[in-house]
C-alpha cells in the first residue's frame, strides 16, 4: 500500500520540542514523529542548529537512538545540522548563537 504525504528536509523542533534543547528524549521525538505524521508530514529530517558540543552529543545520540526506533525508522530521514560551519558575520549568522560559530578545518 502506497502512502501519500509531506516530506521535510528541516524540521527545528514542533509543538514546544526543539531539537537543539538540553533535555531531547526519545519520547520527545516520538511525539514530534506521530503529530508530524498525523498532519500529512509523512518523514522529515529532525534539524539542530548550531549549537554547543554538549547538545551535539547528548541530541544527537538521542535522535540515532530514535531512528533506530521500528516505529520512528521510516519517518526520521537523516539529521540536519545547520551549522556549526557557517558565516558568523553579522546579519549571515541568523538566528544561530554566534559563540557557537566555529571555522571549517
Amino acid at each position: 500500500m502506497a502512502y501519500a504525504g509531506f516530506i521535510d528536509i528541516q524540521v527545528n523542533g514542533w509543538q514546544g520540542v526543539d531539537f537543539s534543547e538540553p533535555g531531547l528524549t526519545v519520547d520527545a521525538v516520538r511525539r514530534v514523529t506521530l503529530d508530524l505524521a498525523s498532519c500529512g508530514t509523512l518523514a522529515y529530517c529532525p534539524t539542530l542548529v548550531t549549537s554547543s558540543e554538549a547538545i551535539y552529543r547528548e541530541n544527537l545520540q538521542v535522535l540515532a537512538a530514535a531512528m533506530r526506533e521500528p516505529d520512528l525508522a521510516g519517518h526520521l530521514l537523516g539529521i540536519h545540522l545547520e551549522g556549526p560551519f557557517i558565516s558568523p558575520e553579522p546579519g549571515a549568522v541568523g538566528a544561530h548563537q554566534p559563540q557557537y560559530v566555529r571555522e571549517p578545518s
